[in-house]
Order: structure tokens, then sequence, then C-alpha cells
């Protein structure tokens, strides 16, 4: 992530360099497996992002996903 606005976050990605997304109202965040609140999400973090594009052709994400993986416990 570069930046983040409450509307917007650019995201340098490997192949196409920096890439603007759109935050939807409804956007969910989740940190290593916990939904938190969007303002949790802060620039030079790696993300994962589930995104389509609007009926404008623009990029949002619906799903931003950061943080760790646990194991579960046996």
């Amino acid at each position: 992530v570069r930046r983040v606005s409450p509307d917007t976050m650019v995201l340098r990605t490997r192949l196409d360099g920096d890439q603007q997304i759109l935050l939807r109202p409804d956007t969910r965040y989740l940190k290593s497996g916990s939904v938190v609140d969007s303002k949790a999400l802060n620039a030079n973090t790696r993300v994962f992002v589930r995104a389509g594009r609007n009926l404008d052709g623009e990029v949002e994400a619906y799903q931003v996903i950061w943080g760790g993986i646990l194991s579960p416990d046996r």
C-alpha cells in the first residue's frame, strides 16, 4: 500500500506499477483473520485485495486482507 484515504488506496503492483483502487462503504478489512476498522490499514502494508470493476470501469475493493496466517491447534 502506497497511500490510503477514506475513499481510495494506491497499491504498488509488481507488473503494473501504482494502481488506484476505490474503497466502498461496505469494503471488509481483515487483519490476521479478524475483522478490523478501515483505519487499521496503513501505508507500507502488504495486502491481498478482492476487487472488481464497477459500472464506470473503475476497480473497487470488496475485501482487503493482511497480516499473518495462524496455524490451527491440534
